[in-house]
Parts: structure tokens; sequence; C-alpha cells
């Protein structure tokens, strides 16, 4: 069974965010770089902090879950804040049930000024 990834890219975007958006899709060259890098760093584990993190199974590229983290970086960005929760209250489970994403545990990491994804 493969792990599925959303990366929350914080965009500087000028769309409405809705389920009618018109999402921008990162090349396919930017989404298999992005990949590899992230399962490299999975496969060989690593510390994050001071604790270190037993290698994982490789993640694969989601569009919905894309769709959802986008729709929420981009509303974060637009209504200038940063939480877990929508500007109206939704958590993760809530955004990836409007995206129509079956799931059973959800979670999230948000970062924002890094200068890198990984």
């Amino acid at each position: 069974m493969y792990i599925y990834i959303a990366i929350s890219f914080f965009l500087m975007l000028s769309t409405s965010v809705d389920n009618k958006t018109d999402y921008s899709y990162p090349s396919d060259a930017f989404k298999d770089m992005m990949l590899s890098e992230v399962n490299n760093l999975r496969a060989e584990g690593c510390y994050c902090g001071v604790k270190y993190m037993v290698p994982a199974r490789k993640v694969v590229w989601d569009d919905v879950l894309y769709k959802s983290a986008l729709s929420h970086a981009t509303e974060m960005k637009r209504k200038n804040f940063f939480s877990h929760f929508s500007a109206n209250g939704l958590d993760i489970g809530d955004r990836l049930d409007r995206f129509g994403y079956i799931w059973q545990v959800a979670g999230e990491n948000l970062g924002e000024g890094q200068r890198s994804f990984i």
C-alpha cells in the first residue's frame, strides 16, 4: 500500500478558493524531482531536531490531496493567517471530505519560510 503525500506550498495566487477553482499543477518534472528527494530521505531515515526518524515507505503524488493542500495554503496566504484550521473552522479531515478524498487517518505539516521542501 502506498502512502500519499501532499505538500502545502505557499504560493502567490490571486484566484478565489473553493471547489470550483482552476488549480495550477506543478510540472511532472518538478513532481518527480520533489518525490525523489522526499523518498530518498525517507529511505535513509534522518534526524528531525534531536529525534531520529527510522526509514519509511515511499510516498506517491495524489492530485486530490494536492488540491486540498493548495486550497488551504491559498486561503492562508490570501487571508493572512497560519493555522491547521481554515478561516471558517474546518480541519484537515473536513477539507479532505470537501474534496472527496476517502481517508481513515489524516495529518498535515505546515511550514513557512523554508528555502527547501526537504
